[in-house]
């Protein structure tokens, strides 16, 4: 599954509802962590990712890295 982090240089937790099940999903991201979600979450949040939110990788410490994704 992959990770996604709010920028750390942004001035608030940053929220997000998702709506792709029966039921609403509002998500929350503090700046500077990673939160895991799952495949059909990420495609929803594709729109803020580059924007608000980074996609990162954990190393072998369990920091949080960002993705190449090139």
């Amino acid at each position: 599954m992959p990770f996604v982090m709010l920028r750390r240089e942004w001035p608030s937790q940053f929220r997000r509802t998702l709506r792709s099940g029966k039921k609403p999903l509002t998500m929350t991201f503090p700046p500077g962590d990673a939160v895991e979600v799952t495949e059909k979450e990420f495609e929803e949040l594709r729109p803020d990712v580059g924007q608000a939110l980074m996609e990162v990788v954990l190393d072998e410490k369990g920091r949080a890295r960002v993705a190449n994704t090139a």
